[in-house]
């Protein structure tokens, strides 16, 4: 798997203009193309995670321009991750991620009825709704998993043990749009599901055809009705906010 983070949206979206398929998901697309070997995804922050470093780090020499010091060459290209230990962001997956106890007696739990796909992404959404969230930059996690694979496009997949899992993603992205979302925004969530459905018809090659048109219209006729309710830590809290303003 291939993941490709760009400065800010408008980057992503300029890198997806560039390849043949392309798919937008809660966060990120799911692209393919024939230069794309791996399974890929182009996802964006809100600012710069990193840049290229100025020429001084390489060596005090070159804080001085000089035509006598040029061109400038090096083996290894160094980043420079700025001053800033933190950036602000809208939603994460649950690895690394510290919830303060005040935002959980407000915003409640997570949906355990998600399972797996779209969890984290509500979840943090929800709680980056009253509180502010932060991406730690020098932040170092250990990941008991071996592979923690990406939801991905179904028209791609071939491992048929992950198949019952995209039931979920269908459902799950229509209930988190259909709260979080505006009319025109959760019309558009929907149309993605109608577009992955055209590609599972339409492209050729495709494993599992009839399962995955079953899974998406499933999902996607699920995602409708499905709206469990939020559990709260103490449901006597007075805080506790039980409606988000949509966006």
């Amino acid at each position: 798997t291939t993941v490709i983070l760009a400065e800010k949206p408008s980057q992503a979206r300029s890198y997806v203009e560039a390849v043949k398929n392309s798919t937008k998901k809660d966060g990120y697309f799911s692209v393919s193309d024939p230069v794309l070997v791996n399974e890929t995804f182009i996802t964006y922050g809100f600012g710069h995670l990193v840049e290229l470093a100025t020429p001084e780090k390489y060596d005090q020499k070159y804080k001085r321009w000089s035509f006598s010091n040029l061109p400038l060459f090096s083996d290894k290209i160094k980043v420079y991750y700025g001053d800033q230990p933190f950036v602000r962001i809208k939603h994460s997956t649950f690895v690394s991620t510290i919830v303060s106890r005040m935002a959980v007696l407000k915003v409640g739990l997570p949906q355990k009825e998600y399972f797996i796909w779209g969890d984290d992404i509500e979840y943090t959404q929800r709680v980056t709704h009253f509180f502010p969230g932060f991406f730690v930059r020098n932040s170092i996690v250990l990941h008991a998993s071996g592979q923690n694979p990406l939801p991905g496009d179904i028209s791609g997949e071939n491992d048929k043990q992950r198949l019952p899992r995209y039931l979920n993603e269908f459902r799950n992205r229509l209930c988190t749009s259909r709260r979080r979302h505006s009319l025109p925004k959760y019309l558009k969530t929907l149309a993605h599901n109608i577009f992955d459905l055209l590609k599972v018809i339409l492209k050729p090659g495709v494993k599992f055809r009839i399962a995955k048109l079953g899974i998406i219209i499933k999902g996607t006729w699920n995602g409708f009705f499905f709206n469990p309710p939020i559990e709260y830590a103490d449901s006597d809290y007075q805080y506790r906010a039980e409606v988000t303003e949509k966006t």
